[in-house]
């Protein structure tokens, strides 16, 4: 795939997923801006990938995707560094059912604002390239009932149904991401559930490192 000349903006882009979407973006030939609350990780990601793929591909925002300005801030960021935004990828989430108000507002209106937010800041005469892509990534918990997390099933399955809903609503091209397994800590205590997972649906690997 060839991206050459094109700009993404990633949520989450400390964590394992957020890392690979970003090294499979650069190594396309994109620029991204890497999102995420934790200054030391992102910073580092960017020193790394800087080294990997030359300087000025990358930039930090710190990014909380519940605090609306400071996600819009990091939306202009962006834009002002790199000239445009042609991809935004919601990949932000957490795991943590105990904290069930805030994996709905990180999980779910996360994506929401992300989603409105690049609808918006994407078109031309807001310095946007006139269009784009918006990614989500959800999960395979979302396509199946899960009594050990309900909550982040809930939240994963309403992706999904927001996700379509919308990319109907503006004709738009938006697409679901279906990773499985990544929240390592989560699923080493639930064995029994990616044995069911495993079973239920077809997978298609590709490594995450930790």
């Amino acid at each position: 795939m060839d991206l050459k000349g094109k700009v993404a903006l990633i949520t989450g882009a400390a964590g394992a997923i957020g890392r690979a979407y970003t090294d499979e973006l650069l190594r396309c030939g994109a620029k991204v801006a890497i999102c995420d609350l934790d200054i030391e990780k992102g910073e580092k990601l960017v020193d790394d990938f800087s080294l990997k793929y030359g300087k000025g591909k990358t930039i930090f925002c710190q990014c909380d995707v519940t605090d609306y300005p400071q996600f819009e801030e990091s939306f202009q960021t962006t834009i002002s560094a790199f000239g445009g935004l042609d991809i935004v990828i919601n990949n932000a989430g957490i795991f943590n059912d105990r904290f069930w108000e805030l994996e709905v507002d990180v999980n779910l209106n996360g994506v929401i604002r992300g989603t409105l937010l690049a609808q918006r800041l994407m078109r031309k005469e807001r310095h946007g390239k006139g269009g784009g892509v918006v990614v989500m990534t959800a999960s395979t918990l979302g396509l199946m009932s899960t009594p050990c997390a309900p909550i982040h099933c809930a939240t994963k399955h309403a992706i999904i149904g927001f996700t379509r809903s919308f990319a109907e609503a503006i004709a738009a091209f938006v697409r679901i991401v279906f990773p499985l397994a990544l929240c390592y800590n989560a699923f080493a205590r639930h064995q029994n559930l990616l044995i069911k997972i495993n079973h239920r649906i077809s997978i298609n690997p590709i490594k995450v490192n930790k």
